[in-house]
């Protein structure tokens, strides 16, 4: 699973968090992490502009939480990619989520 760049995230609250990107397709190992479902349109080399779509959390990122009750809105907004910020706390990762769904108001974050 080749890394297809990084990206950082400003939080409502100011932090930054940064994200590599990956294929939304791709594998991973069983690791906690943040992620960010986007579109992504390279434009130039290493460089790619992002529709941010969902933004979810996952105490084991392998079990490929991109389904549920959200997929169908993710597969509208044709999410191509995966964001990965890795982080082990859960109360961590939920802040984290909070804090980035209120900067970015991602569309299937809006139930």
């Amino acid at each position: 699973m080749p890394k297809l760049g990084t990206v950082a995230l400003i939080g409502v609250s100011g932090r930054r968090y940064e994200f590599a990107v990956y294929l939304r397709e791709d594998a991973f190992k069983p690791l906690g992490a943040v992620y960010f479902l986007a579109k992504r349109i390279p434009f130039a080399e290493a460089e790619a502009e992002y529709t941010w779509i969902y933004v979810g959390e996952s105490a084991d990122i392998s079990r490929r939480p991109l389904a549920g009750k959200h997929k169908p809105c993710i597969d509208a907004n044709e999410a191509n990619c995966l964001c990965l910020h890795l982080e082990d706390d859960a109360q961590a990762r939920t802040a984290i989520v909070a804090d980035l769904a209120g900067a970015y108001d991602p569309p299937c974050n809006r139930d």
